[in-house]
């Protein structure tokens, strides 16, 4: 089955009427035995928009204001019809290259402008950390349905009033203008069975985000129209991108930083 154009926050539903061909087909697994998404329950939502967070620093190299796009979040529930222990039932994500800017001016405004573009130039997996998880998986038993939820609100950092980790001293205390840059994302409902690391795909989610708004005097941000998370194909089983799995999740380290002078 090809990708299906989504409108977000609407639970997917199969046609209706007879010989109509399911939503969400039984999976097959390659040796044997049987995965099912219960159709009414798949829910995929991506909320436009993008806000600013307050000052905010968790030590591990991210920026004291962030820009995050507003929630985006997918559910389902999917049952085994094999008769076997130890599957698990969850969503796994990677996230692809991609790359995002902050336009500032000094305090004293002279007129001098300066981008820092960052970026990701490797797609990376996005989760727990030594995990294949993005969230918390549910265990899966055999004819008993199982629920498996995540959300996300991925950001851009903005380097006001200083930068904690002195990765860009030639910024202090300047103010940021505007912002803009793109997201994009690959999440998938898999079963996974860890004695065998065996991983059945039953979903898949591809979305981004588009960054673009000017910032208020007071570090609020005025959104272009069209911004925030959008929904661009979702389907069954894989899709046509291979997840990461690495053992490490993705980090700030991953990012490259360059200043543009404007």
């Amino acid at each position: 089955m090809t990708d299906q154009p989504f409108q977000p926050n609407v639970p997917l539903q199969p046609p209706a009427g007879p010989g109509a061909p399911a939503s969400f087909p039984i999976v097959e697994r390659e040796n044997g035995g049987r995965f099912e998404v219960r159709p009414d329950s798949m829910i995929l939502h991506a909320e436009p928009g993008l806000y600013v967070t307050g000052q905010f620093y968790d030590g591990r190299g991210d920026a004291p204001f962030q820009v995050p796009c507003r929630q985006v979040g997918f559910s389902a529930s999917a049952r085994t019809l094999l008769d076997e222990d130890g599957w698990a039932l969850g969503w796994i994500q990677t996230v692809l290259p991609g790359s995002s800017w902050v336009v500032y001016r000094p305090p004293q405004d002279d007129g001098t402008r300066t981008k820092l573009v960052t970026a990701l130039a490797t797609a990376k997996r996005d989760g727990l950390k030594k995990t294949i998880w993005y969230d918390d998986p549910t265990a899966l038993t055999r004819n008993e349905w199982a629920d498996a939820a995540m959300d996300d609100d991925p950001n851009i950092g903005v380097w006001h009033p200083n930068d904690p980790n002195e990765l860009h001293p030639e910024l202090p205390n300047w103010i940021p203008l505007t912002c803009g840059g793109t997201k994009e994302f690959w999440s998938w409902l898999v079963a996974h069975k860890k004695t065998t690391n065996e991983l059945v795909f039953l979903h898949h989610v591809h979305w981004a985000i588009r960054y673009d708004g000017r910032f208020t005097p007071d570090f609020g941000i005025e959104a272009a129209e069209g911004t925030g998370a959008r929904i661009l194909a979702q389907g069954p089983g894989r899709g046509t991108q291979t997840p990461c799995y690495d053992k490490k999740e993705v980090g700030p380290e991953d990012e490259t930083h360059a200043l543009e002078h404007l």
